[in-house]
């Protein structure tokens, strides 16, 4: 029997503004965040041009580095080849320590979409801190008071860890006041430069347990519904990542400055001599997106929370295990399955 085909998609593709960070958070992946390149004009004209011929709708994530850091001309130059392009909505992911009333007009008048990376409550943001060493809580509040003065709506990543994981109640109580309108917590992992990972035991449950999980909730009503899922019907985003010299990574933006000679550090080209769109149709030509898709397939086939977690993330798999065709990782048990067996217990399913 022939192996069930895997359909992809460009849906979002991530864009690297500037590999510099002005923080220097101790889990941060990005392994060149001191380094101060920049992302020309050309590139994003370049994919501008690409996505107007393929008129198709595209979700743009300014992220991978501290977008904001290279300032607001900048930014401006860069984001002026999507102005009045009608195919993409734009996203951005700051520590929001550099927001001020500039940056929120701009945010308004180009209608984007703000993320804001924070912790929860001060004694949460520990691992936050700036390159003097300096916290940088009291900054990243001041650039979420200046997104809600301004009307913006806001939603936050956080980071929980080994000395945050018995603290659920707390950070759910600081987020639900905060006035952000989603929240999603990442359990630190082993990705790129960053080897801690939190605890992969019973306390990960607990943590889930405070909070009402909708994806989690939607997934038990498709079960409920018994609908057939097929990887073909669908169809995986690449996460196409672009590096601020026009490099492309495809499967997740974590895979961008990870060493692997055997995968050619996961470069696949150069948006300056090729459309992202190509690889819709080459990912089996491509060594580690095959491998990932292998992966893919194992779990469908051997894992009873497969419909909900897709296959896993290609990042984790390849940070925690160095290979990309299995299974089973400790970010599949602490972000999916113990998310699911938390909600099923509260719900007393058995």
């Amino acid at each position: 029997m022939s192996a069930e085909k895997i359909s992809y998609s460009v849906k979002t593709i991530v864009l690297q503004p500037t590999t510099f960070c002005n923080l220097n958070c101790s889990y941060c992946y990005l392994p060149d965040r001191e380094k101060q390149l920049t992302m020309s004009p050309e590139i994003t004209l370049r994919l501008s041009g690409d996505i107007l011929s393929e008129q198709r709708y595209v979700n743009i994530l300014w992220h991978a580095g501290e977008p904001m850091a290279g300032g607001l001309r900048h930014f401006k130059n860069l984001f002026e080849p999507f102005s009045k392009n009608p195919f993409t909505t734009h996203v951005i992911q700051t520590n929001a320590t550099i927001i001020d009333d500039d940056w929120c007009a701009f945010f308004k008048t180009n209608n984007f979409h703000v993320g804001v990376s924070i912790d929860g409550p001060e004694w949460a943001n520990h691992n936050r801190l700036d390159r003097k060493g300096k916290e940088t809580y009291i900054r990243t509040l001041r650039g979420i008071q200046n997104l809600i003065r301004h009307s913006i709506d806001f939603v936050v990543i956080a980071v929980v860890d080994f000395s945050t994981i018995d603290k659920g109640k707390e950070l759910y109580k600081f987020f639900c006041e905060l006035g952000c309108r989603w929240v999603g917590i990442n359990l630190e992992e082993k990705e790129c430069i960053n080897q801690r990972a939190v605890c992969d035991d019973d306390r990960v449950g607990k943590f889930w347990e405070i909070r009402e999980v909708s994806s989690a909730l939607n997934w038990f009503y498709e079960l409920n519904d018994h609908q057939q899922f097929t990887l073909a019907d669908d169809r995986i985003d690449l996460l196409t990542t672009i590096a601020y010299n026009g490099d492309i990574v495809l499967l997740s933006p974590e895979l961008l400055g990870g060493k692997c000679p055997d995968y050619n550090d996961f470069v696949v080209g150069n948006v300056k001599g090729q459309s992202v769109f190509k690889y819709e149709t080459q990912t089996e030509s491509i060594s580690y997106v095959a491998d990932f898709s292998n992966g893919v397939r194992k779990c469908k086939e051997t894992c009873e929370y497969f419909t909900f977690c897709r296959g896993g993330q290609a990042s984790n798999k390849f940070y925690e295990t160095g290979k990309l065709d299995i299974t089973e990782t400790a970010y599949c048990r602490n972000s999916k399955k113990r998310v699911v067996d938390a909600i099923m217990n509260q719900l007393n399913f058995q």
